[in-house]
């Protein structure tokens, strides 16, 4: 909504928009990113979605002599005449580790852990491992919709402890979040939303980063550092804050992950071929989390059950509200363990027929859909109504027993070979928004880094 009000702003159409308490700095923020700090908003009093429609009705009457005022009032747009930024290569501050700290955590620039000193000398043993221009832009990132540039990547990788060497990585990544189909944007919802990367290629071994036993735990340098990384990017180029503009309800604990595929052991053609990039290469995919199933245990010599868990605990655990996406938002990431796939692929089945497996048989039925829309929506929907909009498929249309599936197109889901060797296990993470992007790893003429 507030970034429609702007649209309409840009075109000379006032507007006002009416944003609850909780979203009032988070809508402040946005609009000064985007060039529009005097936005008019209106605060609506509490969580819209339990009030009955009198109550709706009583607080925006309430509300209207101001919306009016507002509407009567242009917006100014952001001048950055007479201000004075600090130089790229200046110093903020000096003082002990403990001082630098303490002065990083004032200004919002620290995820509350210790940090390492970005001290000039560090940032530009970082910037070695790039051939890029310091100051060259590689991607512009939202909400607060600033530069990413490698001296700004340094910087943040240094705070985190990454080693030189993870600059590749870094700088790929950001590309990937950059990339308007990821939608970073849309990471401060209040469903809780934690980017994450998946790395393919040779790059695996030589940065030794984790694909196997708690691949998204910390503990391995590469994995643990690369991940605070992106999430202080995130943070201080992006402009997500918790409780300010990253406003999951409940949160994830810890900073975003990097993960890799189990090349070696997997049956089919690693992730990043997938999406067309030769095997020698290095790659870095973008993909986001907002909820997620148990870490599943399915068992049998066979594809059968390894499949038939899938789809049960893809319907059980994110239910029907996918279906009101459209095909072209949205991602199931599927991570299976080596030794499920390797059943799964003795049966004869590819990863793409995998993917048209799982769209096809995880369903619920009809009734259990309609229930967790009249519970879950403030505006009613049945699967009649879906089919009836052209939403879904006409002959989705069906009685309250029978079943339809969840997943309109196999291409939203996305199949990654990963986690403990021998153990038979699978995971999912559903993301409402994202589409994953694969960015090439670029190397510097100096690679690879010294054993």
């Amino acid at each position: 909504m507030l970034r429609a009000s702007i649209a309409a702003e840009k075109l000379g159409i006032p507007s006002v928009s009416v944003v609850v308490p909780m979203f009032h700095s988070q809508s402040l923020l946005v609009a000064r990113g985007m060039g529009f700090p005097d936005l008019g908003l209106a605060l609506y009093p509490g969580a819209i979605d339990n009030h009955s429609p009198e109550e709706v009705a009583a607080n925006i009457g309430k509300m209207f002599d101001s919306m009016l005022e507002t509407l009567m009032k242009p917006p100014k747009t952001q001048s950055t005449a007479g201000a004075k930024t600090a130089g790229p290569k200046d110093s903020v501050f000096e003082g002990s580790f403990d001082e630098v700290n303490d002065f990083f955590y004032r200004n919002k620039w620290t995820d509350a852990l210790p940090i390492v000193p970005p001290t000039a000398a560090a940032v530009e043993e970082m910037l070695q491992w790039t051939d890029l221009p310091p100051d060259k832009e590689i991607a512009v990132l939202p909400m607060a919709n600033l530069k990413a540039t490698p001296r700004k990547i340094a910087i943040n990788a240094v705070m985190a402890g990454c080693r030189p060497e993870y600059m590749p990585v870094l700088i790929a990544a950001i590309e990937a979040l950059g990339d308007p189909d990821y939608q970073l944007k849309d990471i401060g919802s209040t469903s809780s939303i934690k980017p994450f990367i998946v790395v393919n290629g040779p790059i695996i071994k030589q940065l030794d980063i984790n694909h196997g036993t708690s691949v998204m735990a910390l503990g391995r340098k590469s994995n643990s550092t690369i991940g605070r990384a992106l999430g202080l990017i995130t943070r201080n180029i992006a402009g997500f804050r918790e409780g300010e503009s990253w406003m999951g309800c409940f949160g994830w604990p810890g900073s975003p992950w990097v993960m890799a595929e189990d090349e070696e052991l997997s049956p089919w053609p690693p992730y990043h071929v997938d999406r067309g990039f030769d095997r020698g290469t290095s790659t870095v995919t973008g993909m986001m989390m907002m909820n997620m199933t148990y870490q599943m245990m399915t068992a049998g010599d066979t594809a059968e059950p390894h499949l038939t868990g899938i789809c049960y605990n893809m319907g059980k655990a994110f239910g029907a509200t996918f279906l009101l996406l459209g095909e072209e938002h949205g991602s199931m990431n599927v991570f299976i363990s080596p030794a499920n796939a390797r059943v799964i692929a003795k049966s004869g089945y590819s990863k793409q027929a995998v993917k048209e497996y799982i769209a096809k048989n995880s369903r619920l039925t009809v009734g259990e859909i309609d229930e967790e829309f009249r519970f879950t929506l403030s505006l009613p929907h049945t699967v009649h109504s879906l089919a009836e909009e052209g939403r879904i498929p006409k002959e989705w249309d069906l009685g309250k027993n029978e079943k339809i599936p969840l997943i309109l197109n196999p291409d939203m889901i996305h199949i990654v070979v990963c986690g403990s060797a021998e153990r038979n296990r699978d995971l999912i993470m559903r993301a409402t928004y994202c589409t994953p992007v694969t960015k090439e790893i670029k190397l510097p003429k100096r690679w690879p880094p010294a054993s």
